[in-house]
């Protein structure tokens, strides 16, 4: 991804301009990375699904084989458990979709953000300092773009830090303790 020269901006800011002070924190983000790992999630998600039908038939196929008693009710029981785990985890991995989603999006509208605005501002900035009466325009127009930008990349900032720290960090402690329970639950001899 390529963002539009702001060098113009940055020099009427003083060296404080959405180059200096907004780019660094946009150029690592790579929203397609970010839904390539989803894909490979979902691929991942499918298996388990796969799975689930195979041990949903397996649950069908001992209660045919083995209809009566407390070994049968207790493995019924077991399968059942193992099946409501997986029931969970693919509920909170659709939860992390769409959040990992949000996340991606979030991403792409704040480098869009910056890329319209520098791109539009720039050549306009570096005109008006071609020209001695322009350059208190120049910096004022530099110096409210760089403003602009940095409250939105920041309530982008936001957004993300809330998808991230707050609502995958949520799903992902879920995630793990379900696992947990299954590895239990799994490891068990009845």
């Amino acid at each position: 991804m390529t963002y539009p020269d702001s060098s113009a901006i940055d020099t009427a800011a003083n060296g404080r301009g959405p180059g200096t002070l907004l780019l660094p924190k946009l150029e690592g983000g790579q929203p397609q990375q970010i839904l390539a790992q989803l894909t490979q999630l979902i691929t991942g998600v499918q298996k388990i699904t796969e799975a689930m039908e195979k041990v949903g038939g397996a649950r069908t196929a001992l209660r045919q084989a083995w209809p009566a008693g407390a070994a049968s009710d207790g493995a019924a029981e077991k399968l059942k458990a193992v099946l409501d785990a997986f029931q969970t985890i693919l509920t909170l991995v659709g939860t992390l979709q769409t959040e990992t989603t949000h996340a991606a999006t979030t991403l792409t509208q704040a480098q869009t953000a910056y890329r319209t605005v520098v791109g539009a501002t720039n050549p306009t900035v570096r005109s008006l300092l071609a020209h001695p009466h322009g350059q208190t325009v120049a910096r004022a127009l530099a110096r409210s773009v760089t403003a602009s930008l940095t409250a939105t990349v920041e309530a982008h900032k936001a957004q993300l830090d809330t998808i991230g720290l707050v609502r995958i960090a949520q799903v992902t402690t879920q995630l793990l303790t379900v696992a947990d329970q299954l590895r239990t639950l799994l490891s068990k001899q009845d």
